[in-house]
């Protein structure tokens, strides 16, 4: 039997909607926004101590990283940087899924 269209249509008022709509944008605003400012507190290019810091590891492990070229660097003589986008990258390359129960 074809279904009407009216089957599937719900009414609302206009401040119910108004109510969703600002809950949803909350609730993404909320999701996104401390990512965003995290990452605008960072600058482009970053130093020895900066990725230490970020990634919670020692000298020793950085330099492993390093070796093993699982982090990206850029050495100019002696100095070596990282760019806070290919950190970032290492991060979330290296989450651990979620398993669902």
């Amino acid at each position: 039997m074809p279904h009407n269209i009216t089957d599937n249509l719900i009414l609302i008022d206009r401040e119910t909607l108004e109510d969703i709509i600002s809950r949803k944008v909350k609730e993404v605003l909320q999701e996104t926004l401390p990512g965003l400012l995290r990452h605008q507190s960072y600058p482009k290019w970053l130093g020895r101590k900066e990725v230490k810091d970020i990634l919670h590891v020692s000298d020793a492990q950085l330099q492993y990283l390093r070796d093993s070229r699982q982090i990206k660097f850029y050495q100019f003589g002696r100095k070596i940087v990282y760019k806070y986008d290919d950190i970032r990258e290492f991060l979330e390359n290296h989450a651990v899924k979620l398993s669902r129960r």
